[in-house]
């Protein structure tokens, strides 16, 4: 039930992204949820979470598919992995740990689009400062609840 609520929260998210922030990001909803799901749960839901919010956002925001769905999937599973290694109790290294999350994200998509010729229309690196700061402080309140 709680991955319903969560999916169906993420479509409402990316519906809002996409009506008012189409070229430039201030909350990045489906990374936003992606994150906060993953780390939250096992890894195999959080990959197949990510792999499906990844297709529906690839489909909405009109990206080939699979460019944003893969970026996303990726950077989810490569947060989890170094998230469960790491124990981070101050709220600022968990900060910088979902900011370096968000560049990450930004930094394969930016990759990706190169690679196959993409012109998207959104500034990569202001998108990157701007929503990562954003998405970094909501993540860092959402998991520094003791």
């Amino acid at each position: 039930m709680k991955v319903l609520i969560l999916f169906l929260l993420s479509i409402i998210g990316i519906r809002i992204q996409l009506t008012f922030f189409q070229n430039f990001l201030i909350i990045d909803f489906p990374l936003l949820f992606s994150l906060l799901y993953t780390l939250k749960n096992k890894p195999s839901y959080g990959i197949f979470f990510s792999t499906f919010l990844g297709i529906v956002s690839d489909y909405t925001f009109g990206y080939p598919l699979g460019l944003y769905g893969f970026s996303l999937t990726f950077t989810s599973y490569l947060a989890f992995q170094v998230y469960k290694k790491l124990y981070i109790q101050s709220k600022f290294f968990l900060f910088l740990f979902f900011f370096t999350s968000h560049g990450l994200f930004n930094l394969v998509f930016f990759i990706l689009t190169k690679f196959f010729n993409i012109y998207i229309l959104r500034d990569i690196f202001l998108s990157f400062l701007i929503s990562g700061f954003f998405n970094s402080i909501i993540l860092t309140f959402v998991f520094g609840k003791k």
